[in-house]
């Protein structure tokens, strides 16, 4: 029987002996199996760990489909049908989210909340761990002031005292009752900072809101046993249909779609997740192919005394088994110091630009992690080991005699490290060319004209109470107050408000349906806009120019004509003919006189074209959430203190829900292709380096094969050119193989990374080229080195060699 203890012992002391070769297989690999550590944490917190609910995988979110095919929150009309009438579900419930002011002790807060329909805990399936949930009779309007806390919450409001339940508490300057306390770790919707839940009551008085065309709901399900999701959308698809029959004019076109609540989860960010999965599973596989090389490399020094135990009766198994305990050494010890880099590389991803990954807070090196690594680690130490012991195996006495009078060579050994570094030059390309398309999408993405002017911007989000500012004169007069305060103060160049900041995950901007005066919608458009309340200055302050007309301004009261601007997008579909100005726009709102076209403004994303846009004029159609803005002259931190103080000078009790620079909030807009082109580019430079090192290894390795040769040439006159160009010669044709191989292998690939590009093709011929000459420079400039070396050889000394 094998004595592995005996073997693994002899292998750490064959790698102590040799500090050289054991430091570079261990980096190597600590790069690679760290690289694939992080990134699989990762994968694994945001797309594979099933959501923290009872039988996760039956619950399902449902959207109305609109006639572009686009997903869109629910109306109440819709939901009240689908609720009475769908059989594939055994629970449904509605949601919104809303921001709570919390008046404690100390300052005022702005909690993150949720108005839920009674049903959302049975569609969760999870209790609270003090008291009760909501019923249904208290999903009422009047009896609605209960409220469910977070265990957080709890703990940070109230200390974690146990006779919370029955308090009254206030929020938003109303009493609210705390009727239970969620258990710890409980979420929902998942990866958000909801703290407290109140029940969803509907106002049988709201015409508006109660309108099929104001979508404003966003609905969860649990299937029914036994039902599947196929199953589920088949009824909705009748569903929809009925209601589109009995309702032509708001949901003609309209579909639903039913969607896992897992995969509406991890949606957006799956692409880019998994390309940096792919990619450093790519930079593992040169790790690999670096040791294995480095492993050849070394063993040409032992292949006398192997040739000679071979000859001397040892098995295949005896002569490669030292080779494997080294290996599995190597990849174990690797394999620890990786988990090492993943803890720093984890760490230094909450150092990125702010942004927002689902369920970043639950990344860690968790024993799935561990299992992962561990398993990585042995397979890598099998992969790379398992050519040198192959080519140990193969090595015979007369073989390596006849080699060592030079009458012959090594032609198995020069084409397993031949393969090997076209291999690794390969893989470094496609990362390259993926780095190189990412980076490129990402410039293209930062290029894009938000349309406005960003620099030195500062907004403050606040959503007033409608209990404490119930007159709409209220209402104004705050930020009438704020604003005129912000202007007067040192080093404000301007500012305004509102209702829904550009590019700004916090918002209270809808899609309202709309007409206009005397014209019919073009047919293929749904007449939906978004509609965004602005205080006096906005456009000023922001730099959105004006096209055609004017601004807001003093003309623009509560008694006088209602009136509104527009933006270039609403102006081009609906007036291509004739000017804008003057035309009635009749909405919800009421109707309002065009006074003004300006520039389109992506709100919704850098990456998303600009939606019809409807501007209104806050002392026209005051609303309670608002973003103040103001631009400073220099620095925006210092105006961002302004705008905190003004706020509470204002009023001392109300809240702030989100403070943020323009930078911070376009950071935040560009976090994952941010994200992604960093990682990607730093594998693939991880990998131009290791392909590197692995051309110097092979031609420091031929160099050294071939002393005796070179020694001879240039005894017989051979010059310094000519011999580098013999020993280059080899590389060279090395890396254009590499090179062609992985131009083919990184155009099959391209296409994978549609999805999460930017204003960059799949095939850009400039991410392609520039990959190729990069990795071409730096093959070239690893061979100069061995082959200078080469010209120095001593002649006499070289024909001294065995």
């Amino acid at each position: 029987m094998v004595n592995w203890t005996t073997t693994l012992t002899q292998a750490c002391r064959t790698l102590r002996r040799r500090p050289a070769f054991t430091l570079i297989a261990l980096v190597t690999l600590m790069l690679g199996i760290g690289a694939n550590t992080a990134i699989f944490s990762v994968v694994k917190a945001v797309v594979l760990n099933p959501l923290p609910y009872e039988d996760p995988e039956r619950i399902v979110v449902l959207w109305e489909v609109n006639p572009d095919g686009a997903l869109d929150r629910v109306s109440i009309p819709t939901f009240e049908d689908w609720k009475a009438d769908a059989q594939s579900l055994e629970s449904i419930a509605a949601y919104r989210h809303v921001d709570f002011t919390f008046v404690g002790s100390g300052d005022p807060k702005n909690v993150s909340g949720l108005k839920a329909t009674p049903e959302l805990f049975a569609v969760l399936k999870t209790r609270p761990h003090v008291g009760r949930t909501f019923t249904r009779d208290e999903a009422v309007l009047g009896a609605d002031r209960v409220v469910v806390l977070s265990d957080g919450f709890a703990k940070r409001a109230f200390g974690g005292d146990r006779d919370i339940i029955g308090r009254v508490i206030q929020l938003n300057a109303e009493p609210y009752t705390v009727i239970g306390v969620m258990p710890a770790g409980f979420e929902f919707p998942t990866s958000t900072s909801v703290e407290i839940w109140t029940p969803l009551a509907f106002d049988p008085k709201d015409v508006h809101g109660r309108s099929r065309r104001v979508r404003s709901l966003t609905v969860v399900g649990r299937l029914a046993p036994t039902v599947s999701p196929p199953q589920v959308q088949s009824e909705f698809d009748v569903l929809s249909r009925h209601i589109a029959s009995d309702n032509p004019a708001s949901n003609s076109g309209w579909s639903a779609r039913v969607v896992a609540a897992h995969e509406q989860l991890v949606a957006t960010s799956r692409p880019a997740l998994m390309v940096l999965m792919g990619a450093v599973g790519f930079l593992l596989l040169i790790v690999c192919a670096n040791v294995a090389n480095l492993l050849l490399a070394r063993l040409s020094d032992k292949r006398y005394e192997i040739a000679v135990r071979g000859a001397l009766g040892a098995g295949r198994w005896d002569l490669a088994r030292p080779i494997l305990a080294e290996s599995l050494v190597l990849s174990i010890s690797g394999g620890a110091l990786g988990m090492a880099a993943a803890i720093g590389g984890l760490r230094l991803l909450s150092l990125l630009p702010e942004g927002r990954l689902p369920r970043a807070d639950l990344i860690s090196l968790d024993r799935g992690v561990l299992l992962f690594t561990t398993l990585v680690s042995i397979a890598v130490g099998i992969a790379f080991s398992v050519l040198p012991a192959l080519h140990v195996t193969r090595t015979g006495l007369r073989k390596v005699l006849n080699e060592s009078t030079g009458s012959t060579s090594s032609v198995y050994g020069r084409r397993l490290l031949s393969g090997l570094v076209i291999a690794e030059v390969a893989v470094a390309l496609v990362l390259l060319v993926g780095a190189g398309l990412m980076s490129r999408s990402l410039m293209k993405l930062l290029q894009v004209d938000p349309g406005f002017e960003p620099a030195n911007l500062v907004a403050a989000q606040v959503f007033l109470p409608t209990t404490k500012y119930r007159e709409r004169h209220r209402l104004v007069q705050f930020f009438d107050d704020v604003i005129e305060q912000v202007r007067s103060e040192p080093g404000v160049n301007a500012a305004s408000a509102v209702s829904s900041f550009p590019l700004h995950e916090v918002s209270t901007a809808s899609a309202l349906p709309f007409s206009i005066e005397g014209r019919a919608p073009p047919a293929t458009e749904d007449p939906l806009a978004d509609v965004r309340t602005v205080a006096p200055g906005y456009f000023e302050t922001m730099r959105i120019p004006l096209l055609a007309g004017r601004y807001f301004d003093e003309r623009d009261e509560a008694e006088a004509q209602l009136t509104s601007v527009i933006n270039e997008t609403m102006a081009r579909s609906y007036f291509p003919d004739r000017s804008p100005l003057g035309q009635v726009i009749q909405n919800p709102h009421g109707n309002s006189v065009i006074v003004g076209v300006v520039r389109d403004v992506r709100n919704q994303g850098l990456d998303r074209e600009p939606k019809k846009q409807v501007y209104l004029p806050l002392h026209q159609n005051p609303v309670a959430g608002m973003a103040l803005v103001a631009r400073a002259e220099s620095d925006p931190l210092v105006v961002a203190g302004i705008l905190q103080r003004t706020i509470w000078t204002v009023d001392a009790e109300q809240a702030i829900f989100d403070l943020s620079t323009m930078d911070q909030i376009m950071s935040r807009a560009v976090f994952l292709p941010r994200l992604s082109a960093t990682l990607l580019g730093s594998f693939a430079i991880a990998a131009l380096l290791l392909a590197a090192l692995g051309i110097y290894g092979v031609l420091s390795y031929s160099v050294t094969q071939r002393t005796r040769e070179i020694g001879l040439r240039m005894t017989l006159g051979a010059s310094a050119g000519s011999t580098i160009t013999l020993v280059a010669r080899n590389s060279l044709l090395l890396i254009a193989v590499g090179v062609g191989l992985g131009l083919v292998v990184a155009t099959m690939l391209a296409r994978l990374l549609t999805s999460v590009l930017y204003g960059v093709s799949p095939f850009d011929l400039t991410a392609f080229t520039v990959a190729a000459v990069v990795l071409t420079l730096a093959g070239v400039a690893a061979s100069l080195l061995p082959a200078r070396r080469a010209t120095r050889v001593d002649p006499m000394v070289a024909l001294r060699e065995p």
